[in-house]
């Protein structure tokens, strides 16, 4: 009877459930939504890292460019390298920064791994390609604090966490013009982190050159004192920069600052 809220038989005569559906078809229906739930379960399984625990630590060294107001020149200890367009990320155990002749920072940090270091490489075209194990001279892409940027891999399979450092005396041959702007006690520094002192200035020299004796925080690799990328060796070109100037210059003296010494 009209308006009593009685519902009429689960199946009909045709096998509809409700008069409305067919059982077959609402069979069909639950098994592929249970099938997509389960795929969705799965796939959601095997996003956790499955790094073997058991591997011992091991470290990479690499090195890398930002520009000097990005916020990823004052990366550190405890910060993130994560590879472009990869799953792979790695915690940042130590840094040495410096400069590069276009007064962008350069970094050098060591970073921790267990098993293979993996990213994706850069191939002879300059292609990104898939993730693999990395080792020394291999180029890949880096995201660090939202930028983005090519990396160098310098060493692999390392056992030590820290990259030693050391202070090294030098002078440099600068233009002239350089050395009348900069003054003793002047600090190099990459954001709050000082990375040299200027300790003496001779800024008239024979010739268009000043000199320049700054200490200068390196890095050491093999016991050779490196300053961003390359060995600190005379004649090694190398760039510094204060609040006041941009320092070009080429290495001339190794263990002392004293710019008057012949």
């Amino acid at each position: 009877m009209a308006g009593s809220g009685r519902l009429g038989p689960v199946l009909d005569e045709d096998g509809s459930l409700f008069g409305i559906v067919n059982i077959v078809d609402a069979f069909v229906v639950v098994l592929l939504v249970t099938v997509v739930v389960a795929g969705v379960a799965l796939v959601i399984s095997e996003s956790p890292d499955t790094t073997d625990q058991s591997q011992p630590l091991r470290y990479a060294t690499v090195t890398y460019t930002v520009p000097i107001s990005s916020d990823a020149a004052s990366i550190d200890k405890g910060s993130t390298l994560a590879f472009a367009e990869s799953g792979s990320s790695y915690e940042v155990t130590t840094t040495a920064k410096g400069f590069t002749s276009d007064s962008r920072v350069q970094i050098v940090a060591r970073v921790r791994y267990r098993g293979n270091f993996s990213g994706p490489a850069i191939d002879e075209q300059g292609i990104l390609r898939r993730e693999r194990s990395l080792y020394g001279g291999d180029e890949s892409i880096v995201l660090t604090r939202g930028y983005r940027t090519p990396v160098t891999v310098m060493t692999v399979n390392q056992t030590s966490s820290r990259i030693q450092s050391s202070s090294v005396p030098v002078v440099l041959a600068v233009n002239e013009s350089v050395g009348r702007v900069v003054e003793t006690g002047d600090n190099v520094r990459v954001g709050s982190q000082t990375v040299g002192t200027i300790r003496n200035v001779a800024p008239e020299t024979e010739g268009s050159h000043a000199l320049v004796g700054l200490e200068l925080t390196a890095w050491l690799r093999d016991d050779t004192p490196w300053y961003t990328d390359r060995p600190l060796r005379v004649d090694t070109e190398l760039t510094v920069v204060t609040n006041d100037a941009v320092i070009t210059g080429r290495v001339t003296r190794i263990g002392t600052t004293n710019t008057t010494e012949r």
